[in-house]
């Protein structure tokens, strides 16, 4: 793999329709706990809301530019309205998108799911595990011959006073 090791890739965000915004909204809310479930929530309610007033927007402005039609004053064409209206729905599922994935890799972390009993240890806990831990190998060590003289955590045979 020669030379590959400092490519970066870029993935494009994918163009997803209404339909499937919604639908990864509901998949990124329902997978973990409370907190993220009504935090995703809340942002496709943001989303929808805010659908909600552009479509009304839209409303008045198409009944605003029917009328200029009429009334003979100069417009746009139609296509290009569309195809503004297009992009900018497109904008805005694609940050919809962005902030529902960043709220969901908050939540979705693994290295906190694995390190979920450590954080509560001490630091005089963890030490105790620890000798018990080299005690315990030590110990199964010399069962199985591993090793003859069996060192403590300070360094010091075990056997050192029955030497004497």
């Amino acid at each position: 793999m020669k030379g590959n090791e400092h490519k970066t890739y870029k993935l494009t965000p994918r163009n997803l329709s209404d339909a499937e915004l919604q639908k990864r909204l509901d998949l990124y809310s329902e997978r973990g706990n409370e907190k993220q479930f009504f935090s995703i929530q809340k942002i496709k309610k943001s989303y929808l809301e805010s659908n909600r007033t552009e479509l009304d927007k839209r409303v008045k402005s198409d009944l605003f530019y029917a009328q200029g039609i009429r009334a003979g004053l100069p417009h746009t064409s139609h296509e290009s309205i569309k195809y503004t209206r297009a992009e900018t729905d497109q904008k805005l599922r694609d940050h919809i998108v962005k902030e529902a994935k960043s709220e969901y890799r908050k939540h979705q972390n693994l290295s906190k799911w694995f390190n979920k009993d450590d954080h509560m240890l001490t630091e005089k806990q963890k030490q105790v595990d620890r000798g018990e831990a080299h005690q315990k190998i030590n110990g199964l060590m010399t069962k199985y011959n591993a090793i003859g003289n069996p060192m403590t955590m300070k360094g010091k045979s075990k056997d050192r006073d029955i030497e004497r």
